[in-house]
């Protein structure tokens, strides 16, 4: 494969970009799907995963991969979040510059009690994020948040940038929500408490029971509490645990799981529920998190991880007593004031820090530096 030219003399540069999965319905495929689209605009882009399901990039064999990693010239950002023995492979041969975007890997100790294969899984992606960090001393790495940054010891101050996650907010402008979802929240009288994320340990979810158990115990049973998020064959003991929580707690008639859902439909959730409940004890983002923000959705979270830099200030964040969340709860219930001024200062930090546009000219910033 040869090099184009644009612009007179100057080269375009050849950029691939890496993940184990591509597709287009999480948090690491759109902010793939976006870097691709700005970089493709002046340079030769490819895309390489063992299961590519985003059809608007142009995907490379590993024949050829190989081959383009070995020019100098060539620019590799590999998207890291999880183990990936083919991954590092690939990375051990090349010779061009390395751009390691760094979303963060969940510490295996969430997933001890439930699952080996997880466990194992997780503790391998953060041994070999302390190898990349020893073998690839020259690689730049681009972190989704300071929470994330901070676990990159190794690595030196100046190889070092932050750069939020791309999203698909904007183009929730033009979707139209499920009617039909939107009726059914708008005609339900309960509180409506909203929490989305895939059902996994980490998450926090058996802490948002007790916090639900302890709404119901102290202020009443008029309220429902949808996750929205797919789970996971491999955690049925988890899955397990949470409906004796359930069972425990009497909370039959106020918890329901939504499971995965289209973008309307979850837009409809967003902006159809009352209040977005954030108890996961490890995100390296929480995009979620800004969907509700965007969506005028008053967001009640946990102090831990990167979710009070992600939320943003003037917000409602708690450490670990569960009354305070219920009382919280029922505050925003109760306090129109309260709830459209969380709102307002939600928006305010999204609108500031959070939209694509501004995340682009982050980007740009970041690539414009790297390029020099």
């Amino acid at each position: 494969m040869e090099n184009k030219c644009y612009s007179g003399d100057e080269i375009m540069r050849t950029i691939i970009f890496m993940h184990q999965i591509i597709t287009n319905h999480d948090a690491i495929g759109n902010d793939i799907a976006r870097m691709y689209q700005l970089l493709a605009k002046d340079n030769v882009c490819y895309a390489y995963a063992e299961s590519q399901l985003n059809t608007d990039m142009t995907n490379i064999s590993i024949e050829d991969l190989k081959e383009i990693v070995q020019r100098t010239d060539t620019i590799l950002i590999y998207h890291h979040s999880g183990y990936w023995e083919q991954g590092e492979e690939i990375l051990d041969v090349c010779k061009c510059r390395l751009v390691i975007r760094y979303h963060n890997i969940t510490p295996p100790e969430f997933f001890e009690a439930y699952n080996d294969v997880l466990y194992l899984q997780c503790k391998k992606g953060r041994e070999q994020t302390n190898r990349f960090m020893e073998k690839y001393q020259t690689a730049i790495w681009l972190s989704d948040s300071e929470y994330n940054q901070r676990e990159l010891h190794n690595v030196a101050e100046s190889q070092l940038f932050i750069c939020p996650p791309f999203h698909r907010l904007d183009r929730w402008k033009e979707k139209i929500p499920n009617e039909n979802v939107l009726q059914q929240l708008r005609n339900d009288k309960r509180l409506q408490i909203l929490s989305v994320g895939r059902v996994v340990p980490n998450k926090g979810y058996l802490f948002m029971l007790k916090v639900l158990s302890c709404y119901c115990e102290n202020y009443d049973q008029s309220v429902i509490l949808r996750i929205v998020g797919r789970t996971n064959d491999l955690l049925k003991k988890y899955s397990e645990e949470i409906q004796q929580y359930i069972r425990c707690y009497e909370l039959e008639d106020n918890v329901q799981f939504v499971g995965e859902i289209t973008d309307s439909s979850l837009l409809a959730y967003y902006l159809g529920s009352d209040v977005f409940l954030c108890t996961s004890e490890h995100e390296g983002f929480c995009v979620p998190v800004l969907e509700a923000q965007a969506c005028d959705l008053p967001v009640l979270a946990r102090n831990l991880c990167a979710v009070p830099d992600t939320l943003g200030k003037e917000q409602l964040l708690f450490d670990e007593d569960v009354r305070e969340y219920a009382a919280a709860l029922h505050e925003l219930g109760q306090n129109q004031e309260l709830a459209d001024y969380v709102k307002a200062q939600g928006k305010i930090n999204y609108e500031t820090n959070y939209t694509n546009e501004i995340i682009t000219k982050r980007f740009m910033e970041f690539w414009l530096r790297l390029c020099r």
